[in-house]
């Protein structure tokens, strides 16, 4: 007990961390190296050395931080059902990361508000001057001889001056540089539902409703199309609104889907490949019958006598989507030559062209100058979104020389045992938890990778962890495409194996444990169980293969575990291999070396030995949902009046204060008279807008209006105005206080008729906390009696002093931590329905009976934290009418409870607190 937290501060200053870090809010610091083995957090968001990030993320931050001005009413709701909502997933809190979020909205604002047609004004106002050089453009357009644009700039990941193509005039290309595992298909669905409502309720053409997502192989291929088929992703996470379902009308085209696509509203998902291989060959008659008759009709007349190509070209408008887009950065690739054909062939061409990647890189090494958002790893590493890459390097050698087929074994047999003892060390863990941690080792040749995968099958020791070593221990080749040419080629015999192992490697009854193989790890390996990365190769940049690329597929996270913790990816290997890794240094990731493995996660679990300590929770129905039909029948006579009719006679005027900034001396006042007012149809429109965001609504903008302006017309100043462009009712409602009151007044009173709440919750049934799954915890634990689990889960100092408290009352019989596995709903201040989380139940004995508490402890106060309190005490209220148990509400402040003598027993806490019921 006593070592735990001892190698638990040792691990966390190891890896690259900071404390509380939410992934669904912009970064506000930053970790950057300071000294040997060592990090300091730093304030201000991670620079970018991207040629228009820096400049482009200041201004959409000012942008988002003003509530989104310019954009149309469909985008401002998506925006606001995204971002603004609350979102259970399979009954599970679910946000947006904040990489995702700024995706969507760096688009929006270049393609909505700024309306830039061209990729030239874009650079021209965002480029930045890497070199500082006051006397020297950031960037420099030419032509060529061909008249192909290029971009002479200045290069900060190579240290010099270059040359870059950029996109033929009005073909509109962006690219998102997003870290393995940050959810890019996410963000890609977010831009097609925002671009299809647009298009749909905007009756704008600009945006298109066809879209296009191109994967560079099969593996990538089969992973989008789990994600999209039949809508799935559209229709499991919270990306459509639930009163614009009904307008979903998008058929999505697969693989081997030769049906006829819609006159609008398709989404195809296809490997660049499939694509190109349907471009018809170019044909030349023969003969003169051939040129009168044409080409001969084809022989299969099941089949649609039009490619796939055809089809894509005869559509009105179109969004290209690259999935690993670093694949299509060269015009001589037949990825790139299909897209421009498509290009050239639609009446306004590509409408946008959007590149997805975590590197995108062009051969030479330098970035595309189009990137809009930078999300590096070293990001994600910080968001805990991905796993933090560790070296360990437990062998104190050099790299061996002279290897054979027959010698390979032998030569780095320290390394594969290394390698295999941390491996068993997850294994225990990781099942524990019903995970399967996996250990992939990249060997030079195929016959190495035979001879390594042959010795570990027989080893001994393995035989506790691997039962059947010709099925838990796999082999996968790969040979080069040709002499002399490096990209890498999936053997015709292996292919269908390494695309089950991609598909199915991560699911519980997969009985792989370990891969060995050449395979140089690349886009498409969602393989979220590797934990232990071996190389036994070198790595060169005649490869093409990035380092993130290398060890990217071992970076995401398993899921099912707990996130407040941080996932680690071991990696080790060869001198040679871990000076390629620590390339990874260059985008900001800190990768440290150390000769003693990093402790493991906790797993926190039920012990069988301590089910007397189980509690069971009732589950109830929520309270609150949302009956939007309800709008419709509100009486705007029936609101409040805020105001007297002299308000309407005020005079308004503006007050400007004017002062020497330096001595802060003021030098002058004026009132300037307010000559200039917007419509009072635009006033109104914004006083509805912000109304639905704080009452957490959408798609009700056009219910609402009417009875908002028949409120500010004949009820809000106590006199009725017969013009909603009266000049005076514009001249208050332009009144940043006014619009305030008035804002704030109907979010209520809409919040409050649109939302049904049941007097009282039903029971529906209740869950014991034994039947909780196991997780892994790597925040503060302690050991404590009382709690059916091994280890209590607490967040800071404050909760693991309470629950040390609960575990020493003499009056507490058994409590726990709940840790976000129980949650009520309630009714925020603004009327959005949100859901709380307390933080410890107990089991008080008093006398003869129990009493069961919900404990919610705080450091201090937020809003709606009343709202939170009177929610969980009718809660308790409820379940203990229906049950006979008696159901409580406590809440701790930590200044209180500081403050006071540690008491002995819970009663004497109540008491203290004052604050039970």
């Amino acid at each position: 007990m006593n070592k735990a937290p001892k190698t638990w501060v040792q691990y966390d200053k190891t890896l690259p961390y900071i404390e509380d870090r939410d992934p669904s809010k912009k970064p506000v610091s930053h970790l950057i190296k300071d000294g040997e083995n060592s990090y300091k957090v730093v304030e201000g968001r991670r620079p970018s050395k991207m040629l228009l990030v820096n400049k482009l993320r200041e201004e959409v931050d000012r942008w988002r931080d003003n509530d989104y001005p310019e954009v149309t009413d469909t985008t401002r709701e998506l925006l606001y059902f995204w971002f603004f909502n609350d979102h259970q997933v399979n009954a599970e809190p679910f946000k947006f990361w904040f990489c995702q979020r700024e995706a969507v909205e760096t688009l929006i604002y270049l393609f909505e508000v700024k309306k830039y047609d061209d990729l030239k004004p874009v650079i021209e106002t965002y480029a930045e001057n890497f070199r500082k050089d006051l006397f020297s453009n950031a960037v420099e357009f030419v032509e060529d001889t061909e008249g192909r644009r290029k971009l002479i700039r200045y290069f900060p990941e190579l240290e010099q001056k270059g040359e870059q193509d950029l996109p033929e005039k009005g073909l509109l290309r962006y690219a998102f540089k997003m870290a393995t595992g940050s959810g890019k298909t996410i963000a890609m669905a977010l831009i097609i539902v925002w671009s299809y409502f647009n298009r749909l309720r905007e009756k704008d053409s600009r945006y298109p409703d066809n879209f296009l997502i191109i994967a560079p192989n099969v593996i990538v291929y089969e992973r989008l199309a789990k994600d999209f088929a039949d809508n799935k992703i559209f229709y499991s996470l919270p990306l459509i609104p639930p009163a614009w379902k009904p307008l979903w009308n998008i058929k999505v085209t697969l693989r081997g889907d030769n049906s006829p696509l819609n006159p609008s509203g398709n989404l195809i998902v296809n490997n660049i490949q499939q694509l190109y291989e349907s471009r018809r060959e170019e044909w030349t008659p023969e003969s003169i019958v051939d040129d009168i008759l044409g080409r001969k009709p084809q022989k299969d007349l099941t089949k649609s006598p039009e490619t796939l190509i055809d089809k894509i070209k005869k559509l009105s408008s179109l969004m290209v989507i690259n999935d690993e887009a670093h694949h299509v950065h060269d015009e001589e690739l037949q990825w790139h030559k299909t897209l421009m054909s498509i290009h050239k062939s639609l009446p306004d061409g590509i409408d946008l062209w959007l590149d997805f990647s975590a590197t995108p890189k062009t051969q030479t090494g330098t970035y595309y100058p189009w990137i809009i958002v930078d999300y590096p790893l070293a990001q994600a590493v910080e968001d805990r979104i991905v796993k933090s890459p560790l070296i360990v390097h437990r062998v104190d050698k050099k790299d061996p020389e002279s290897i054979s087929k027959d010698n390979v074994v032998q030569k780095y047999w320290d390394w594969i045992t290394a390698a295999i003892e941390r491996w068993k060390e997850h294994y225990e863990v990781y099942t524990t938890v019903g995970k399967k941690p996996v250990l992939f080792i990249m060997a030079e040749k195929n016959e190495y990778a035979d001879k390594i995968a042959e010795a570990i099958r027989k080893r001994k020791d393995l035989k506790e962890f691997i039962k059947n070593p010709e099925e838990e221990v796999m082999v996968i080749h790969v040979k080069s495409k040709g002499e002399g040419e490096t990209e890498i080629k999936i053997s015709e015999k292996d292919l269908p194996k390494l695309r089950e192992l991609a598909r199915k490697i991560d699911e519980p009854d997969n009985k792989i444990k370990i891969i060995v193989s050449n395979l140089m790890l690349r886009e498409g390996w969602d393989v979220q169980n590797v934990t232990i990365v071996l190389g036994l190769r070198p790595f060169t940049s005649k490869a093409q293969i990035l380092p993130e690329q290398a060890v990217g597929r071992g970076l995401r996270l398993i899921r099912g575990i707990s996130p407040d913790h941080t996932q680690t990816l071991e990696v080790m290997g060869t001198e040679a291999f871990e000076n390629f890794v620590r390339e990874l240094e260059k985008e900001g990731v800190g990768i440290n070396t150390t000769k003693t493995p990093p402790p493991l996660p906790i797993t926190i679990a039920p012990e069988k030995s301590r089910l007397i300590y189980d509690i069971e929770i009732p589950r109830t129905e929520f309270r609150f949902s949302r009956n939007y039909k309800k709008i419709e029948t509100l009486d705007p006579l029936q609101i409040p009046s805020l105001y007297s009719s002299d308000k309407l006679e005020e005079e308004r005027k503006i007050l400007l204060r004017m002062e020497f900034p330096v001595t802060e001396t003021e030098v002058h006042q004026v009132a300037v008279d307010v000559s200039f007012l917007p419509s009072g149809r635009e006033l109104v429109s914004d006083i509805v807008r912000e109304v639905m965001k704080r009452a957490r609504l959408t798609s009700e903008f056009n219910n609402l209006y009417p009875i908002v302006e028949r409120y500010l017309l004949e009820r809000c100043f106590e006199t009725k105005i017969k013009d909603i462009e009266d000049e005076k009712l514009r001249k208050n409602l332009n009144d940043i206080s006014i619009q305030e009151a008035v804002i704030d007044l109907l979010a209520k009173e809409i919040g409050k008729i649109s939302v049904e709440t049941k007097k009282e919750v039903i029971k529906l049934g209740s869950f014991k906390l034994s039947s909780i799954e196991p997780f892994i915890w790597r925040r503060k634990h302690l050991r404590c009696k009382k709690t059916v689990f091994n280890f209590v889960a607490v967040y800071n100092n404050f909760e693991e002093k309470f629950a040390n408290f609960l575990d020493n009352a003499n009056d507490i019989e058994k409590f726990s931590a709940l840790a976000d596995k129980f949650s009520i709903d309630y009714l925020s201040s603004k009327g959005a329905i949100r859901f709380y989380y307390p933080d410890f139940v107990a089991v008080q004995k008093v006398g003869s009976k129990k009493v069961f508490w919900i404990i919610e402890t705080k450091g201090k106060e937020y809003e709606d934290t009343d709202k939170k309190d009177e929610a969980i005490k009718k809660w308790c209220m409820d379940i203990t009418t229906q049950t006979g148990q008696e159901w409580k509400y406590l809440k701790v402040m930590q200044k209180d409870f500081n403050e006071s003598r540690i008491p002995k027993t819970f009663a004497e806490l109540t008491s203290l607190m004052n604050k039970s019921f």
